[in-house]
């Protein structure tokens, strides 16, 4: 029992250090948070059964990240071909380019949470309706008692603030 216990919580260790680059990868994959997070479920719900499988000696983040190009294969193939589904050479391409960038994804989204906070609780307020909640724009402008343009412009600007934001402790920290 405390083995299974140990492996559970190497498990868990391994989920959450490589969850950024994963999630990364799955939403450029597919565009859409919900479906991405439908499909991140599917590759944990993957790497959990096969666990006993993985190979110690090699790196879990490479494991991790061929379970999810699979995975955001299912996905493509269950919605079709349609043409705003990206192209097996595009996931591959987007793949690569979330393992090289891994490090890079993980100290932004430490930025993240500080940058958060320097918004105001308004801007705050529709980003987590717009990211977290899945809202339409149309939805949070009716729940706000605002325009959709308005609404719009709210988001370009938190977009903007919060990558200049992250930008900028960027160069502070390593000179980038």
């Amino acid at each position: 029992m405390d083995m299974e216990q140990t492996d559970t919580e190497r498990l868990l260790k391994h989920f959450v250090e490589e969850d950024a680059v994963l999630r990364a990868y799955v939403y450029a994959s597919t565009r859409s948070y919900s479906d991405a997070d439908d499909v991140l479920q599917d590759v944990w719900r993957t790497l959990a059964v096969k666990w006993s499988q993985y190979d110690d000696s090699r790196p879990f983040r490479n494991w991790a990240m061929g379970v999810a190009r699979i995975q955001v294969r299912k996905w493509r193939q269950e919605k079709g071909r349609s043409r705003e589904i990206p192209s097996s050479d595009v996931l591959d391409l987007l793949a690569a380019t979330a393992e090289e960038h891994a490090d890079e994804i993980d100290v932004r989204l430490s930025f993240l949470g500080a940058c958060l906070g320097g918004l105001t609780v308004s801007c705050r307020n529709i980003m987590e309706m717009k990211y977290l909640s899945g809202l339409q724009i149309a939805e949070i402008a009716a729940r706000m008692g605002r325009n959709v343009a308005a609404i719009e412009m709210t988001l370009v600007r938190a977009r903007r603030a919060l990558r200049e934001c992250i930008d900028r402790r960027m160069r502070e920290e390593f000179g980038q």
